[in-house]
């Protein structure tokens, strides 16, 4: 509606003493629904719900072309223009319902847009008729246009309206399947969790169930020796000390199977700040983080060796640095990925240390190499020591 306007305008500013009075009416118009549609005070009923604002508009649209053209056509006629060719053709109505019918035919029902279409149609023939009877002007072009334009908006209507009503159908249905996927995967999940309880049930049931059925028994016995027989209830407290070391082995080894990492748990950051904090804490050191939220693009070999890195150089800090605080931070932007921990320790000499293959610094170099990074160690004794590893790419 905006370009019709503009062009509206450009026609006005050619308007000369012999104005163009279907021009002139149009524009007056336009203006006035881009009042209703764009000032500030109306743009509040917009943003609100409000039902009637757009109905309102539509109708605007239907309705004043219509009289504009037959208002215009009076004019001409009393200013001496034939009656045959006062009035401008009326396929102009074209234009200007073309839009309302482009809209209601997508975003209301289809009875909405018959409706449209048989009111200006309506319209037409009557504001025609009377014109005819008023000023003379031939109602035969009104007529032809007005059946031509409710046959064709018509057809455009109803099959817009069809595609519409397929796509609305198509998304309703898209959102009933994404709903039913979401159901489908938390069913998964809980029938995830049921056999992952079940698989802690059997392991519990064939480790500590089955030792502590096993020592209870041996207890029994114990208990009827340790009067009568001596050697045997001797022999009885080592074969239930036996029992009880190989449940335990069993118990320990179904626990560590059951517990993730921290890694597998938290991730790849929160692995490293979990880790830090609860080792730092143990010691006594101070620890100040700088971390993002999460990194993205690593594989999960590579996020391991990240992590493991982290790890040594931590536990290197605890055991050997005597430090009172240690720093780690980590940077990634696009294509590089930088991580720094430093510490205010004692120090070292890196290329003693590393020729002694102490503190795991070989394995550190040998995890920076699979990343495609390269570790610094920059350390004297009495300074402290700064750990880098830079990234250019990747991994």
């Amino acid at each position: 509606m905006l370009v019709i306007w503009l062009l509206l305008s450009l026609g006005m500013c050619e308007q000369t003493a012999d104005p163009d009075y279907f021009t002139v009416l149009s524009w007056g118009q336009t203006s006035v629904l881009m009042i209703y549609l764009y000032s500030p005070g109306v743009k509040r009923l917009r943003r609100e719900p409000t039902p009637w604002f757009m109905p309102v508009a539509l109708i605007y649209v239907a309705i004043m072309p219509i009289f504009t053209l037959y208002i215009a056509a009076l004019l001409n006629i009393a200013e001496g223009t034939p009656v045959d060719i006062a009035m401008e053709d009326p396929g102009v109505l074209y234009i200007w319902h073309i839009l309302p019918l482009l809209y209601i035919s997508t975003q209301y029902r289809i009875r909405i847009m018959f409706l449209f279409i048989l009111s200006t149609a309506f319209l037409s023939v009557v504001v025609g008729l009377s014109l005819y009877q008023i000023g003379g002007i031939p109602f035969r072009i009104t007529g032809d246009t007005t059946l031509l334009r409710v046959i064709l908006f018509s057809i455009v209507g109803y099959v817009l309206a069809r595609i519409t009503q397929s796509m609305r159908e198509q998304s309703a249905d898209l959102a009933r399947k994404n709903t039913e996927l979401a159901h489908y995967a938390t069913t998964l999940e809980q029938l995830a969790i049921t056999r992952e309880r079940n698989r802690m049930a059997r392991e519990l049931h064939d480790t500590l169930a089955h030792t502590l059925s096993a020592v209870n028994i041996q207890l029994k016995a114990l208990e009827v020796q340790i009067d009568s027989d001596l050697p045997g209830a001797k022999e009885t407290v080592l074969r239930t000390q036996q029992l009880t070391r190989d449940g335990l082995h069993e118990s320990r080894r179904a626990l560590q199977a059951l517990r993730s990492s921290a890694l597998d748990e938290f991730g790849c950051v929160l692995a490293i700040q979990q880790t830090a904090k609860a080792k730092a804490e143990r010691s006594g050191i101070a620890l100040h983080l700088d971390l993002p939220i999460q990194i993205t693009g690593f594989s999960p070999q590579a996020e391991q060796n990240l992590f493991r890195i982290v790890e040594e150089a931590v536990n290197n800090i605890i055991k050997h640095a005597q430090a009172k605080t240690m720093w780690i931070s980590l940077y990634q932007e696009a294509h590089t990925l930088d991580l720094c921990i430093r510490d205010d320790g004692i120090g070292f000499q890196p290329d003693k240390v590393q020729k002694n293959g102490h503190y795991g610094l070989v394995g550190m170099q040998e995890r920076a190499l699979l990343l495609n990074g390269e570790l610094s160690i920059q350390s004297e004794p009495g300074t402290g020591t700064i750990i880098q590893l830079q990234m250019e790419k990747i991994a």
